[in-house]
């Protein structure tokens, strides 16, 4: 029985496709077998296992390797918008750095802005994550020369390349306003100055002597005369507490 030539027409040429699929480096699985290690971390395990072991150990793998990538990217639930927008260009821009993992080109993440007011978007690809802040510099000065106005504010989230240094530097000398989406207590402090925390502090001090006041009342082992007197010293204890929070410094 002779079987038909077309039926095996094509086979050789999908076994050679096979054949050429993408396979995992070494460096990649060394990495991941210990543990996601950065470049520090990878240096470390090198120099104390040394000679053969360390062969298909790279330090520079924790910069490529998507799974860390995107566990070092800031994730911001999205939340409903309230409908509101900017009354004039360049009154607020959003921008975001999406990372991409793909490897499909020689980019590695990209730069988006969000016109608040007409809600036009610009992009832009990057090579490497280091390059933001130049980049959006860049694009602030494009848009303010294109439309004549001065860029009031940014709405960013909490990522690190926009907390900067040179990021705070350049607003505060443009007057830019810099909004963020996600606020950790403790950037919240650091912007509104002492007053707010030895606020904070001053209202969970007499918050806890009240219930405290209100629970001794309850059971009846202060009357009359009793709870005055635990009155003033608490008038006293919290003129005390905010003597000794006045003299915190934040570092």
């Amino acid at each position: 029985m002779t079987a038909s030539t077309q039926l095996f027409e094509g086979v050789d040429d999908e076994f050679e496709q096979t054949e050429k699929k993408h396979k995992i480096p070494t460096q990649q699985l060394w990495h991941e077998h210990l543990g996601h290690p950065g470049q520090d971390k990878s240096k470390v395990i090198m120099k104390s296992l040394g000679g053969e072991c360390t062969k298909g150990l790279d330090p520079d793998t924790a910069l490529t390797c998507e799974q860390c990538i995107q566990s070092k990217s800031t994730v911001v639930r999205m939340g409903k918008g309230s409908g509101e927008r900017a009354s004039a260009p360049l009154d607020l821009i959003h921008v975001d750095l999406i990372i991409d993992t793909s490897h499909a080109t020689e980019h590695t993440c990209m730069l988006v802005l969000v016109n608040d007011h007409s809600k036009c978007i610009y992009t832009q690809p990057l090579l490497h994550k280091s390059h933001v802040f130049a980049q959006l510099k860049k694009i602030v000065v494009f848009l303010e020369t294109q439309t004549g106005r001065r860029l009031k504010a940014i709405r960013c989230d909490q990522g690190t390349e926009w907390r900067s240094h040179e990021a705070l530097e350049w607003s505060k000398g443009k007057g830019i306003e810099w909004q963020t989406t996600t606020v950790s207590w403790g950037w919240r402090y650091a912007q509104e100055g002492l007053d707010s925390y030895e606020g904070t502090m001053h209202s969970n001090c007499e918050l806890g002597q009240r219930r405290v006041l209100t629970e001794l009342s309850k059971i009846g082992r202060i009357e009359g005369s009793m709870t005055e007197l635990l009155r003033d010293r608490q008038k006293q204890s919290l003129t005390t507490e905010l003597i000794g929070i006045s003299s915190i410094k934040l570092i």
